[in-house]
């Protein structure tokens, strides 16, 4: 993905102190609980908070703005619900019908 690693530490650590990922002795990035219990919308929350805008300061936004990132937030929650990363990575019924 060639994404820097600057930018991608607070997110790794977020996801870490969060319970939701495990760094081995060895660096190797594993799933921090069973993966069924892992929500979707968790790992997005973590990652919309901690990830690195390359900002010093956080943006304001206008009251418009602001209400359409809340309005894309809640339409995020919607589409993830409960679905776990168990879910995403396991392959559904249609898919196994091909």
């Amino acid at each position: 993905m060639r994404i820097p690693s600057i930018t991608l530490a607070p997110v790794l650590e977020a996801l870490e102190a969060g319970g939701l990922l495990a760094v081995t002795d060895k660096d190797d990035l594993l799933p921090g609980k069973d993966m069924a219990t892992i929500r979707l919308e968790d790992i997005l929350s973590v990652v919309r908070v901690h990830g690195e805008t390359g900002s010093y300061r956080d943006p304001k936004w206008s009251k418009e703005v602001e209400a359409l990132g809340q309005d894309l937030d809640t339409a995020v929650v919607n589409v993830v619900g409960e679905s776990t990363l168990s879910d995403l990575l396991t392959p559904g019924p249609a898919a196994t019908e091909s």
